[in-house]
């Protein structure tokens, strides 16, 4: 199974220049799993830009009754913070007693509690996840795993954090769930163990994920969609994949092949060529 199916793993990346929104970047895993709708679907890596919130994760939230807050992807391929309309919340688990919160047909819904806690393997398996839970496969195997959903990293058991993004069928709905941190590595050296994998810049950190196809200049939403050594930069829709070069120009590290060397705002040292 490709690892670049169904869960991400998202480390908000990374921004052309100062002032400028981030984009995410990340690995996804595979299809999910278990009964009650939990899991499944396809996916890239976790999100568009991150700007244009209309709802607030660490604080009051604002959402109407029988919203929640929670990721979503626009129409202009963005990803942004929105209040969607459904029948429970993913982390308060408020269904009644006996049923939980999970994705039915395209949006959030209450289904029979399933019995597999969380770390446990569940693709395949007969039950699902229990409440609070959904199915991804997080490993560094590869393999699946009942996964916690959250908003933000307190939601999640030390030393795991809330950055991995759901791709799920049907809705725009982007949900969080916790998992290891990545791995971390040098982008101007991409040193990742792991020779299929890029090193991608983000404001949490440089960390390392599998590597896409796209060379600079094409068209993306996630930085691992493109080639190893650049990353997707930019705002919107309007998000290419970017060579990545040592800052400011001259310094020692990859030069640009063209274009000037501008710095990310994640970094003192690391920039896209634009």
């Amino acid at each position: 199974m490709s690892r670049r199916l169904a869960a991400v793993l998202v480390v908000l990346a990374l921004s052309a220049c100062p002032g400028k929104s981030d984009t995410d970047a990340g690995v996804d895993s595979g299809s999910g799993g278990g009964t009650g709708g939990t899991g499944g679907g396809t996916g890239g890596a976790g999100g568009g830009t991150v700007s244009d919130d209309a709802c607030d994760f660490g604080g009051p939230r604002n959402c109407a009754a029988g919203s929640s807050c929670t990721l979503a992807l626009l129409e202009d391929g963005g990803i942004a913070k929105r209040c969607i309309p459904g029948q429970c919340d993913l982390i308060e688990q408020d269904c009644d007693a006996g049923m939980k919160c999970s994705f039915l047909d395209g949006g959030r819904a209450c289904v029979a509690d399933g019995a597999l806690n969380e770390g446990q393997a569940c693709a395949g398996a007969t039950v699902g996840c229990r409440k609070g839970l959904a199915c991804t496969f997080l490993g560094s195997d590869g393999g699946s795993t009942c996964a916690r959903f959250c908003r933000v990293s307190t939601d999640c058991g030390a030393p795991q954090q809330c950055y991995v993004t759901l791709v799920l069928p049907e809705t725009n709905e982007r949900p969080l769930v916790c998992a290891d941190p990545p791995m971390t590595c040098d982008p101007l050296m991409q040193n990742c163990a792991n020779t299929n994998d890029g090193c991608y810049p983000g404001s949490s950190g440089p960390a390392c994920f599998p590597a896409g196809m796209a060379a600079p200049g094409d068209t993306c939403t996630y930085s691992n969609d493109c080639q190893k050594g650049s990353a997707c930069s930019g705002s919107g829709g309007m998000t290419r994949c970017r060579q990545l070069c040592a800052f400011p120009a001259g310094s020692a590290g990859p030069a640009c092949d063209a274009g000037t060397c501008t710095r990310l705002t994640s970094s003192q040292n690391v920039g896209v060529c634009l």
